[in-house]
């Protein structure tokens, strides 16, 4: 099907990144640890991390309106 998994690419293709990235994580995330998006945030070239306490896997549905708000911040909208 030619789709890639963001697992798949290696340290020297995430630190040739130039895309800017947010990686938003809940820090009590039972799914995948939290340490995977610090490991990304360390390999990928002015990354941004936010770690959301209080939450678990679903960031986008526990905690919406952070989640908007990180979002929205990063793409540059004001909301207005």
């Amino acid at each position: 099907m030619g789709g890639r998994d963001v697992a798949v690419d290696t340290p020297d293709e995430l630190a040739a990144m130039r895309t800017p990235t947010l990686l938003i994580h809940g820090r009590d995330d039972k799914v995948i640890p939290v340490s995977s998006s610090r490991q990304l945030a360390e390999q990928i070239p002015g990354a941004r991390l936010e770690v959301i306490p209080e939450c678990g896997h679903w960031v986008q549905i526990e905690k919406t309106d952070e989640f908007i708000s990180l979002v929205s911040e990063f793409l540059g909208e004001d909301g207005s």
